[in-house]
């Protein structure tokens, strides 16, 4: 659950940003960076006058979507302290997997030509995806139904099973 959450997050932020660059580009003849925090974008537009009401117009969309983008950041770290707090309370060292694993993974994508961010996000899904397993497998039961040790009617000869 928390981490369907924070997938829907980041798409969430993805269509905010790409949003935020289409305004910027027509307020600004080059636009704007590629990777933008939303700091810059606020003193990016802060620099803007427009004297028309179309561009008065676009630039208070820009301001609320880089308001919701802040927002959305949010709620990502929020997210993501809560997996993390998760992970911890659960016992689980999937946390070793920034570690090694994470190191050779983050590596390989950025030898295929991915930027820092980008294989960044990637260490993450991995992280969220092992995350999810964990608590799927988690979630089974230890034993199947047929070799439960309280299976009265089981095959296996248990204390149970001789009394009935």
């Amino acid at each position: 659950m928390l981490v369907d959450r924070r997938d829907e997050l980041g798409r969430a932020r993805t269509q905010t940003v790409n949003r935020l660059h289409r305004l910027l580009l027509e307020l600004f003849p080059s636009g704007a960076k590629k990777f933008l925090s939303a700091t810059q974008a606020r003193a990016l537009v802060a620099t803007v006058r427009p004297r028309d009401i179309v561009g008065k117009t676009r630039r208070r969309l820009a301001v609320e979507l880089i308001t919701e983008l802040e927002t959305i950041d949010r709620k990502i770290k929020a997210a993501d302290k809560d997996l993390r707090e998760l992970v911890i309370a659960r016992g689980s060292t999937l946390l070793d997997l920034h570690g090694v694993v994470g190191c050779i993974l983050f590596d390989s994508k950025k030898a295929a030509g991915k930027t820092s961010m980008e294989a960044m996000r990637a260490l993450k899904r991995r992280l969220s995806n092992v995350v999810y397993a964990r608590m799927l497998a988690d979630r089974r039961p230890a034993y199947p139904p047929s070799e439960s040790p309280l299976d009265i009617k089981g095959s296996h000869g248990s204390a149970l099973g001789a009394i009935a």
